[in-house]
């Protein structure tokens, strides 16, 4: 009996008839009623009517069961809401017969309270960032507008010096050519922040076609060999047989543009001629048409390869913007591919594309094919070659 009324749980038995024959000092308690006044007697006795044909017809379906069964329950009490976990089960004699019904039920207001504030401090945290980021989303969307706006007339003026710039002198050509390139380098960051706000929302269409990447790396690969020409030796190794995929080519060429320009402008100034060179090679690994961007200098922290791929992540070269491995990461992602980076002292820095193929090619020994300068191919066999003339995404 002690075990029984010391229980913080509230404890009773009734016979198949439905009569209390034992209940403990907390159902008293709850109930507010003597021991004497509950034995003996039904549900339909000692509790509101409502509450004694649930009460009856749960008996009913627990003892035709056999079964333990358990439900929460939700009770108001002088204090407000209380919650309990009740277990009700049969008791079974040496024949394996019912002769009894025994419920358990556990106070649980404490955790459930405690549940509730936890999941409304948590809806409310994410109203709150919502809210944050709608207006992150309008700050920008306003700044890139009001920014872009700014810019149309200043890029309107150098335009028009730049066309005249012969007749300044040298030094005024300097700063024409200062202006013209920084205003160029405005319009692309505003685009590039538009653009990648799409892709990190998810609401960015790509714009997939069927091309040969062996000759979109190639392509690419040669117009930065024009672009950084004596300043840094872009070598490229096509080591795969051929590798369709369907892919936004303006997009993914950005990809690649962007992984060698950063390469590129890393080991620009090194002192070491050796160090002054970046490797492009394309493979076909298990299955995966795979590219690697590497150069050699110094390496990054290991402390920043976790942000790498960051917005506004600059920490390596001065006057960049920081977008252009975010850039890589997120169309990278929309292709469905993956994208990662290494980098030590000793091994340099290195980053790997990873993209799904079309279809699986004819058997073949794939070529090792070395390019210290590539003519441009077409990106599709047999077609015209991509036109020029179209928008590229900015670097």
């Amino acid at each position: 009996r002690a075990i029984l009324d010391y229980s913080p749980a509230i404890i009773s038995v009734k016979d198949l008839e439905g009569r209390y024959v034992l209940v403990n000092s907390r159902w008293a308690e709850l109930l507010d009623m003597p021991f004497v006044d509950v034995i003996g007697k039904t549900a339909s006795e000692v509790l509101p009517k409502d509450k004694a044909e649930e009460s009856v017809a749960r008996d009913r379906s627990v003892l035709q069961s056999g079964r333990l069964s358990r439900r929460e329950l939700a009770l108001e009490q002088k204090d407000g809401t209380h919650y309990w976990l009740s277990n009700e089960f049969p008791l079974f004699d040496d024949d394996s017969s019912p002769f009894a019904l025994c419920s358990i039920v556990t106070d649980i207001t404490a955790e459930r309270r405690t549940q509730i504030a936890l999941t409304a401090a948590l809806e409310r945290s994410e109203a709150l960032r919502r809210q944050v980021d709608q207006m992150h989303r309008e700050q920008a969307a306003f700044l890139r507008h009001e920014l872009a706006n700014m810019l149309v007339p200043v890029r309107g003026y150098v335009e028009l010096l730049a066309l005249d710039a012969e007749v300044f002198p040298e030094t005024q050509r300097d700063y024409i050519k200062a202006l013209d390139d920084n205003t160029r380098q405005m319009v692309t960051l505003i685009d590039s922040l538009r653009k990648l706000q799409q892709f990190e929302r998810g609401d960015y269409e790509l714009e997939r076609s069927p091309a040969s990447l062996n000759n979109l790396v190639a392509r690419v690969v040669a117009d930065m060999q024009l672009v950084w020409n004596e300043k840094v030796e872009i070598q490229y190794a096509d080591q795969a047989c051929p590798l369709n995929v369907e892919v936004d080519i303006e997009l993914l060429s950005g990809v690649f543009r962007n992984l060698i320009k950063n390469a590129a402008e890393h080991v620009m100034d090194s002192d070491d001629d050796s160090d002054r060179l970046v490797r492009v090679v394309l493979s076909e690994v298990e299955g995966k048409a795979v590219v690697t961007v590497h150069n050699g200098g110094s390496a990054v922290p290991a402390d920043q390869l976790a942000s790498f791929f960051e917005k506004f992540n600059t920490k390596r070269k001065k006057g960049g913007t920081g977008l252009g491995t975010t850039y890589a990461y997120l169309v990278t992602r929309a292709h469905g591919g993956d994208i990662s980076v290494t980098s030590t002292p000793r091994e340099g820095t290195m980053l790997t594309v990873s993209l799904d193929i079309v279809a699986a090619h004819a058997p073949c020994s794939p070529p090792v094919i070395a390019h210290s300068s590539i003519e441009n191919r077409p990106l599709f066999p047999q077609a015209p070659a991509l036109d020029d003339s179209q928008n590229r995404m900015p670097d």
